[in-house]
């Protein structure tokens, strides 16, 4: 099965949020399952970047900073997006 893991925190985050959600994409992986993360971060110089790590799929777009829970990020649209 293809899964999509959207999340607002993932690893290199400290946060254990970010640590879960790795894991759970590796444990789909390991039971056979293709994974894609897709991430929020302000810190990339390009609007949108993959990566493979430890297997999985990761898809940061970037975004403005997050400074709480009550912040709405922008909107995010992708046309035609495939991994």
């Amino acid at each position: 099965m293809r899964l999509l893991l959207i999340v607002d925190c993932y690893l290199p985050s400290h946060k254990s949020s970010a640590k879960q959600m790795h894991d759970l994409g590796v444990e789909f992986l390991r039971q056979g399952h293709e994974v894609t993360v897709l991430t929020t971060t302000h810190e990339l110089a390009t609007n949108f970047a993959v990566s493979i790590e430890d297997g999985l799929v990761v898809g940061r777009v970037r975004t403005r900073q997050i400074k709480g829970a009550s912040h709405r990020p922008m909107q995010i649209h992708f046309h035609g997006f495939r991994v």
